[in-house]
C-alpha cells in the first residue's frame, strides 16, 4: 500500500479514521492508533476513546460474570451442607432422606455450574470472532474485519 499523500512512498500504517495508507512523515499516533497528520487526528482520537470505552465495558462485564459464578459456588456449597445435614439427622428415618437428596442434587448442580471456568478468556476479544485484540492499534479486528463503529451504532 502506498501513502495517500506521497504516492512514491510505502505506507507504514493505515489511518483508523479514513482507512488510507500513511508514510512516516504523514503518520500521527494518538493513543496507540495511527491517523493522518493534520487531517484525521480528531476522528482518530474519538475512535480510540470509543474503543477504550468498549474495552472497559467488556472488562466490567467479565468481572461481573466472575462474581456471579463465585456467588453460585457459595450457594451450591451451602445447599450441599444443608442436604448432608438433613441426611445425617434423618438416619433411620427414610422420609427425611428424600428431602436431603433434593438438597444434595440441587446443591451439586449449582456448585458445578457456579465454579469459574479457567478456560474462560481474560483478554480483550473481538465480539464477532473472539480474536484476541490485546495489543492491536486499530479500532477493529484484523482477523474478521469487524469495526468498533458497528458496536457504537447499536
Amino acid at each position: 500500500m502506498r501513502c495517500f499523500v506521497h504516492e512514491d512512498r510505502e505506507s507504514i500504517g493505515v489511518c483508523v479514521a479514513c482507512g488510507r495508507g500513511v508514510c512516516r512523515e504523514c503518520l500521527s499516533e494518538e493513543g496507540g492508533a495511527v491517523s493522518c497528520r493534520n487531517r484525521c487526528e480528531g476522528s482518530a482520537a474519538r475512535e480510540v476513546l470509543t474503543r477504550d470505552l468498549a474495552i472497559h465495558d467488556a472488562d466490567d462485564k467479565q468481572r461481573a460474570e466472575g462474581s456471579k459464578r463465585i456467588q453460585n459456588a457459595i450457594y451450591g456449597v451451602i445447599m450441599l451442607i444443608i442436604g448432608l445435614g438433613i441426611a445425617l439427622i434423618s438416619i433411620g428415618r427414610p422420609e427425611g432422606l428424600g428431602c436431603a437428596g433434593v438438597f444434595v442434587v440441587i446443591g451439586s448442580a449449582i456448585l458445578i455450574l457456579g465454579v469459574p471456568d479457567k478456560s474462560r478468556r481474560t483478554f480483550r476479544a473481538c465480539p464477532k470472532c473472539s480474536y484476541n485484540l490485546t495489543g492491536t492499534t486499530t479500532a477493529g479486528c484484523p482477523e474478521c474485519g469487524w469495526k468498533l463503529s458497528e458496536l457504537v451504532e447499536r
